[in-house]
């Protein structure tokens, strides 16, 4: 059986760049892996910005275009990525292809300490108690500022280095925030769990809800492995996160 293609769908304020490690790690395993941008995480010379929904119709482009070559999917996504990952992916899971006559789709998502609601509810709506809705706004982007990024996403490594980490990030669209899911995907295809364990941004108890409720709402159980890194395990901890994967993936 022939190994599936990873789709990896970056967190919020998060450019591909920041994910080549991953990337490159993945491939070095043998897997084909693709990363993609956000459209909410590109800012624009006019409004209005990029919707979740704009993100999702991106995504929904390249997820068919690697499911009409016949392609198994599974999506890593990361962070704010889960929102995405769910609503791109109706319409496209390998079942849903199979019954219309066709191959290849979805057949799996690993969530990589993500934000993933219930359909109705949106980013803001689940981790508005985590603070996540007092980013500075200038005009319709959320912005970071350096040191703040660093706490909370890096505080795995030494703190120069989180610093000039957290100098890779960008601007993300506001109102993708507050977008609300229509589908998800983990109602109907298997769930895995990449829990980060330092996590400040996503803390434990935070990624513990997450995934009860979508074991409550879909009831299936979701398959949860730990890792010894922060938010932004996928530039920290790349080599041992792509093992992670690569384990997931064989069981």
């Amino acid at each position: 059986m022939s190994q599936p293609t990873l789709l990896i769908i970056p967190g919020s304020f998060s450019p591909p760049a920041l994910y080549k490690n991953l990337v490159d790690n993945l491939r070095s395993l043998g897997f084909e892996t693709i990363v993609e941008p956000l459209q909410s995480a590109i800012r624009k010379e006019s409004p209005p910005s990029s919707s979740m929904y704009d993100d999702a119709s991106h995504f929904r482009n390249v997820i068919t275009n690697l499911a009409d070559q016949g392609k198994d999917i599974v999506l890593i996504p990361h962070s704010y990525g889960g929102i995405v990952a769910n609503e791109s992916a109706k319409g496209l899971l390998k079942s849903d292809r199979s019954k219309a006559g066709k191959t290849g789709g979805i057949v799996e998502i690993i969530n990589i300490s993500t934000l993933t609601p219930a359909v109705g509810q949106s980013g803001l709506d689940v981790a508005g108690k985590l603070g996540l809705d007092q980013f500075p706004v200038e005009g319709e982007y959320m912005v970071l500022e350096d040191e703040g990024c660093a706490k909370a996403n890096y505080n795995d490594v030494p703190w120069e280095q989180a610093l000039e980490m957290a100098k890779g990030h960008s601007d993300h669209s506001a109102r993708s925030f507050r977008d609300k899911l229509t589908y998800a995907a983990y109602l109907d295809i298997p769930s895995s769990w990449v829990f980060c364990e330092q996590d400040v941004l996503l803390p434990p108890a935070f990624q513990r809800e997450t995934i009860d409720l979508i074991e409550q709402r879909s009831g299936k159980k979701v398959r949860v492995f730990g890792i010894d890194a922060g938010h932004c395990v996928t530039s920290t901890r790349p080599k041992e996160l792509a093992a992670l994967i690569q384990k997931i993936l064989s069981n």
